[in-house]
């Protein structure tokens, strides 16, 4: 199944994740999605990841991976612009 995720600045497909950083600070989040397609979609809280250590440490790989894309893809915009 496509699941489409529209935010202010991207759209989403298939196993995206946003907002993860409200994961790891505790912070308000700072995503507004709206789907666009039939989804199936995941929630995950802090709690999760502490009841659930395994799926914890699944995650935390997950989201580091989804940052290390983002900046490199920013360090290219970056580079290309200077």
């Amino acid at each position: 199944m496509c699941v489409l995720i529209k935010s202010e600045t991207a759209v989403y497909s298939n196993y995206a994740a946003y907002g993860e950083l409200c994961l790891l600070t505790k912070q308000t989040r700072s995503v507004t999605a709206i789907v666009l397609e039939s989804s199936d979609l995941i929630r995950h809280s802090n709690e999760d990841m502490t009841e659930y250590p395994m799926l914890g440490l699944k995650l935390l790989r997950h989201i580091f991976l989804v940052i290390s894309k983002r900046l490199s893809r920013s360090t290219e915009r970056m580079a290309a612009i200077f």
